[in-house]
């Protein structure tokens, strides 16, 4: 089994003038890996990792950031996780990027990408749990089989579950 490369590093994306941490799937960023996976770089390059739980304290939505950190968490089953958001309002009302993960013991996998429609109203303490709820799946990305403890590091290095070890 082919196993895909997760790391967190330091880059800009189209969007950003500043450097910030994102993802980087097989030595590219996660945004550009999708947008020439899915041949639409308007829509999703320049977006950022859902992980950057301070981005410009305008992540400031507490019910957000603990949603984002709660489906982070690997407990032996599958889940949808936001992966990325649109820079500019950064927030489950913009564009959301979600991946459904699957832990399976010593690997984790991407088992699909898609693009959450969720239907909100104006209470945005309702929408939260409802992400990923309601997604558009693309169908033209295979998915991404990763190593546990790589995993894990890449998580850690935004703060998500740091307090997980491997083990």
């Amino acid at each position: 089994m082919t196993m895909d490369k997760i790391k967190a590093m330091l880059g800009k994306t189209k969007y950003a003038v500043e450097e910030h941490l994102s993802v980087y799937i097989n030595d590219e960023p996660l945004d550009l890996f999708l947008a020439n996976k899915l041949n639409d770089a308007g829509v999703y390059e320049g977006m950022v990792s859902a992980w950057l739980l301070d981005w410009h304290d305008e992540f400031n939505d507490f019910q957000e950031k603990d949603y984002v950190i709660k489906q982070s968490r690997l407990e032996s089953s599958t889940k949808v996780l936001p992966i990325l958001l649109c820079p500019d309002d950064f927030d489950f009302f913009c564009s959301v990027i979600v991946a459904e993960v699957i832990d399976n013991g010593d690997i984790v996998i991407w088992n699909r990408f898609g693009s959450d429609i969720t239907p909100f109203s104006a209470d945005e303490k309702e929408l939260p749990p409802c992400i990923g709820k309601v997604v558009k799946w693309f169908t033209n990305i295979s998915p991404l089989i990763f190593e546990r403890g790589e995993y894990l590091s890449c998580m850690n290095a935004f703060g998500l579950f740091e307090d997980l070890k491997e083990g």
